[in-house]
């Protein structure tokens, strides 16, 4: 099935910058946007729609996440900077997708934390119905 839509110049430019970066084709890029944000969607609108709005809402921006693509990116990024591979335009890209993962991950946790609330439970009472797990990072101690 073909199916045509207009975009403007500028996302058509920041489409072609972001497949070029995934190492992948634009079509082959926006296929997977789409194909990856239907599946998402479809299970989460069918038990937001039996939730009060504020919290449909809290659960919608717990849920937002990185695309598989940009997850991709990412992992590839933190790589090259561990090999120290890492060119000066790909430094910027990791220092952007970190910027925006820290930023989303902020409100992901404000947003659990506000839920929490709205239910009179704790945070970590409400991760588990939630399937929210920790990710430990390794980190240095230092004595």
């Amino acid at each position: 099935m073909a199916l045509t839509i207009e975009i403007t110049p500028e996302l058509e430019h920041q489409i072609k910058q972001a497949a070029e970066r995934a190492g992948l084709t634009p079509d082959t890029y926006v296929l997977q946007l789409l194909h990856q944000s239907l599946q998402q969607q479809a299970p989460k609108k069918a038990i937001e729609a039996q939730l009060p709005k504020e919290q449909a809402d809290l659960i919608q921006i717990i849920n937002q996440s990185f695309s598989d693509i940009e997850w991709q990116r990412y992992h590839s990024l933190i790589g090259k900077r561990d090999s120290e591979t890492l060119t000066p335009e790909e430094h910027e890209d990791l220092v952007t997708l970190s910027d925006q993962l820290e930023e989303a991950n902020a409100e992901r946790i404000q947003a659990v934390a506000d839920l929490a609330k709205l239910r009179c439970m704790s945070v970590n009472a409400l991760m588990p119905e939630l399937d929210l797990q920790p990710i430990v990072h390794a980190c240095v101690e230092t004595f």
